[in-house]
């Protein structure tokens, strides 16, 4: 019998990752006192920028899987990415994971 390599992220109660599992165990292990790194704020970036750092940080970008959690988007609304139409669109995959939001983020470390 053959096997599939796989990660489980062991911080969440279903081995897959999100900001909020990484907040809980942030707080279970380091207390709530968790602070925005100074670089989001000190930095050359715009505000709007600078902003939306911080909503990614606190898990607080409303991706349609967020907006459909929430009673926003009704329950058969289309949550897919946006822009790769591939996989449904949450935080993770929005700053992380997506192909095309990967070529951005590749173009402007290059």
């Amino acid at each position: 019998m053959e096997y599939e390599d796989s990660c489980t992220w062991l911080a969440s109660t279903s081995g897959k990752f999100s900001t909020s599992s990484v907040w809980s165990w942030w707080g279970a292990n380091k207390g709530l006192a968790l602070r925005v790194p100074a670089g989001v704020w000190v930095s050359l970036a715009p505000p709007k920028m600078q902003f939306l750092c911080w909503l990614a940080w606190r898990g607080r970008i409303k991706t349609s899987l967020f907006l459909q959690r929430i009673g926003v988007l009704p329950p058969n609304a289309e949550t897919q990415c946006v822009f790769c139409q591939s996989v449904e669109e949450s935080l993770e995959h929005v700053m992380m994971f997506c192909p095309q939001v990967w070529k951005c983020w590749a173009a402007m470390a290059s």
